[in-house]
């Protein structure tokens, strides 16, 4: 690419996985865990965790495998001035406050798990999150065990569509446009008043679309219609 004298241009470089921001992948555990307790919170109310004691261990293993890296992020002014102690035990602090239905037999085995990674369909499947559970309860940072990540993307861009037609047709309404049944009912296309005088559609709009009272006497609606196709005699034009 050509430039100016004293300019350099930089390539773009691509957000790959290898040069992402490296807080990116704190605020996605900060969001896990938020939304971690909204999920919670709602199973609590319904019954289902009161009622389905296996999915405890499981709600353990996600919070710890996110939490140390939320800790972090919440005490990052804490780390600076030394005041943070690393052997906190955060994940036995997070289920005094959000989970107190753990044992304290549970927490000690979920610490000892290997921390992987988890990708949000992951999540989804591992505790069991619909799509229609993630989307009643605003779950955006998990996936979804019903629906894969490419019909959920597919499933967004028709439903903003479908928004943005509304928006466009809520739009011409308030500029007085008319519906299309309405517009259609009343368009002269379905009317055809020309039929009722005689002539065809192009003669009527040739004569400046006439009204039933300017209707046109049948010599001059009939000039084109009775023109003869013969040769005229040769005879009489010499």
């Amino acid at each position: 690419m050509a430039v100016g004298p004293g300019r350099s241009v930089k390539s773009p470089m691509r957000r790959t996985r290898r040069n992402r921001p490296r807080d990116l992948q704190r605020v996605r555990a900060g969001s896990v865990i938020r939304h971690l307790n909204r999920l919670i919170e709602a199973w609590r109310t319904n019954g289902y965790l009161a009622t389905t004691p296996s999915i405890i261990p499981k709600l353990l293993k996600i919070a710890a495998a996110h939490g140390q890296i939320f800790e972090i992020e919440r005490n990052v002014e804490r780390i600076r001035r030394g005041q943070f102690d690393a052997g906190d035990r955060w994940l036995a602090r997070w289920a005094a406050q959000e989970l107190p239905e753990a044992t304290s037999e549970q927490i000690d085995h979920a610490l000892t798990l290997r921390v992987d990674s988890w990708t949000p369909d992951r999540i989804a499947k591992y505790l069991g999150v619909t799509f229609q559970t993630r989307h009643w309860l605003r779950l955006w940072s998990f996936g979804a065990c019903d629906v894969s990540r490419k019909e959920r993307h597919a499933k967004t861009k028709a439903d903003k569509q479908r928004l943005d037609r509304d928006r466009a047709r809520q739009r011409r309404r308030q500029r007085g446009a008319k519906p299309r049944a309405q517009y259609e009912a009343e368009s002269l296309s379905r009317a055809e008043p020309w039929k009722a005088q005689g002539m065809t559609r192009r003669t009527w709009y040739r004569h400046g679309k006439p009204s039933q009272a300017q209707r046109l006497p049948p010599a001059q609606r009939g000039k084109r219609q009775g023109r003869s196709l013969s040769l005229p005699d040769q005879n009489s034009a010499a």
